[in-house]
């Protein structure tokens, strides 16, 4: 990556702290908002500057309101209307609180690496850690084990890690000096490692994803080093191989798709204003197919949930400006360090196609990933 232009000494210890306790904990992302937030004036004003953006802010605020007053719970709805706008607030923190968005990414990368460390270790030695009531590490005994970190579970942990097994790749592609290659080899290396620990699909899939981009971004060396970690860890264990395989398999994945089924009938059903957000488990059970044993409460595809809470409008709005603000960028030069960005959100998006997860590193990388420069002033 290339300078910024910003010495490291003059990097703001907000950012810095809110970069290194993001992947550890979930409640580490709100320690980093509230951090962040600290520069909430020029947050603001940042803000108040994105005419375009405000009016489709505006129009989903609408869409979700009517979906609150028209769904089957408005308490819960109430509650959950809340929850793009928290995503939408803490993209706003990404591009104007964050000083310095390239060291950012790389202190996010190395805490990234510090967390794949512990995932690899604790899976190779089966380490299971306690501190009274409090598990730290967990589910790291026996074949089938996909780890527990603090809080984390396998899925949670997955999409946490691809931050760093993308970024990490990225930096040794987009780097200029050998350590800095060194670096971004050991974190990407680590990072997918642990990933396939944790033998999430999901992650695996969107990693697979942004390699491809990555390919036509940057570099097309990076399918090369995701082909060879992942089919060295598959001729390396057996579970693995199996993980890797049923991605493509259809019985593998029958009660994914019969959920997915349910709750395509429930959006037919109630395609304008949804069910209300976060109604889906009091209306699923009625769509239910009844050949789908796992009672899912929650459709495990982020693009589902809203869109069977808000309504296939506001999906639109919500998503579309999503992919607005990363196709912009794309259609503009970047520097390396977004080209390494959008590759972690191409990730991230395609991941949770199969799964309900959102995590703050998201907001934040699209928001640095909208930036006209790569740096504020303090």
């Amino acid at each position: 990556m290339e300078s910024t232009g910003l010495s490291r000494s003059n990097t703001h210890w907000v950012d810095r702290l809110a970069a290194w306790v993001l992947p550890f904990h979930p409640g580490a992302g709100l320690i980093s908002v509230i951090l962040l937030s600290t520069r909430g004036r020029r947050v603001i004003q940042g803000i108040r500057s994105q005419r375009q953006d405000l009016y489709i802010w505006a129009v989903l605020a609408v869409l979700g309101f009517a979906s609150v007053l028209n769904g089957v719970n408005v308490s819960r709805g109430a509650l959950n209307w809340l929850v793009p706008f928290v995503f939408i607030w803490v993209y706003a923190l990404g591009r104007w609180s964050i000083h310095d968005p390239e060291e950012f990414l790389r202190d996010l990368l190395r805490a990234t690496g510090v967390l794949a460390l512990v995932v690899v270790t604790a899976r190779v030695f089966e380490l299971e850690v306690s501190l009274g009531e409090l598990t730290i590490l967990d589910r790291f005994s026996g074949p089938n084990a996909r780890g527990y970190v603090i809080g984390q579970g396998a899925n949670g942990l997955a999409v946490v890690l691809e931050v760093g097994a993308v970024g990490g790749l990225a930096l040794m592609a987009t780097a200029r000096t050998r350590k800095e290659r060194l670096e971004g080899a050991i974190i990407g290396i680590l990072s997918l490692g642990a990933v396939l620990v944790t033998l999430s699909r999901g992650a695996l899939v969107g990693i697979a994803a942004a390699a491809l981009a990555g390919a036509a971004l940057i570099n097309w060396r990076l399918l090369l080093w995701l082909g060879g970690v992942v089919a060295v860890a598959a001729v390396s264990s057996p579970i693995v191989r199996h993980r890797v395989a049923s991605i493509a398999s259809i019985s593998a994945n029958v009660q994914r798709l019969r959920i997915w089924e349910g709750t395509w009938r429930l959006i037919q059903d109630h395609p304008w204003l949804g069910v209300g957000p976060g109604n889906f488990g009091l209306v699923y059970p009625q769509y239910r197919l009844p050949a789908e044993y796992e009672h899912a409460m929650s459709p495990h595809n982020v693009y589902l949930n809203i869109i069977s809470g808000w309504g296939i409008p506001a999906g639109i709005v919500l998503f579309g400006w999503i992919a607005w603000v990363m196709l912009r960028r794309l259609s503009r030069a970047m520097a390396p360090y977004q080209k390494a960005v959008f590759l972690i959100l191409v990730a991230f998006w395609v991941h949770v196609f199969f799964d309900d997860l959102i995590t703050v590193q998201t907001g934040l990388l699209l928001g640095c990933l909208d930036r006209e420069d790569s740096s504020q002033p303090a």
